[in-house]
């Protein structure tokens, strides 16, 4: 996992798909993501 940003990944786990279910937090997941694969 990356740990440089510690706070992402928490968030998707603890809601894997409620993020994906409004668009702003649509943008906030795809950020999360790209900030993941980095």
């Amino acid at each position: 996992m990356n740990t440089r940003h510690p706070k992402s990944y928490p968030l998707l786990r603890l809601h894997p798909h409620s993020l994906i279910l409004s668009p702003d937090a649509q943008k906030m997941n795809r950020q999360i993501y790209l900030a993941m694969i980095i």
